[in-house]
């Protein structure tokens, strides 16, 4: 699907977003692995930065959730709304991240 979209495009100016919940997709590291390696630089895998960076980003101290969250692979329940969605720390996060990559890529400029 994603080659579909690209193509249909018709842009060589694209970002590939990975995947973030562990609990919906259980295999999701192999498949954000897949993703880097297939679309290199055009991808961003926002599920290790918000795992790796998210709290301190948001300013938050992790709760025991957010620990028992990360040793398990879950983004921390405190950018979440639910399993899925992010909250507002979360999607600022998110956009943040898009935008540096957009930056870093020379789509646009800052």
């Amino acid at each position: 699907n994603i080659d579909s979209m690209i193509e249909y495009s018709s842009n060589s100016n694209y970002i590939v977003i990975g995947l973030t919940s562990k609990s919906y997709m259980p295999e999701v590291e192999e498949v954000n692995e897949i993703l880097a390696e297939k679309y290199g630089e055009h991808f961003l895998d926002i599920r290790k930065y918000l795992l790796e960076n998210g709290l301190s980003d948001a300013g938050i101290t992790a709760t025991a959730q957010d620990e028992i969250d990360i040793n398990s692979g879950e983004i921390p329940s405190s950018l979440r709304y639910d399993e899925v969605h992010f909250n507002d720390y979360g999607y600022t996060i998110v956009g943040t991240q898009v935008y540096n990559k957009l930056i870093s890529l020379g789509y646009i400029e800052e």
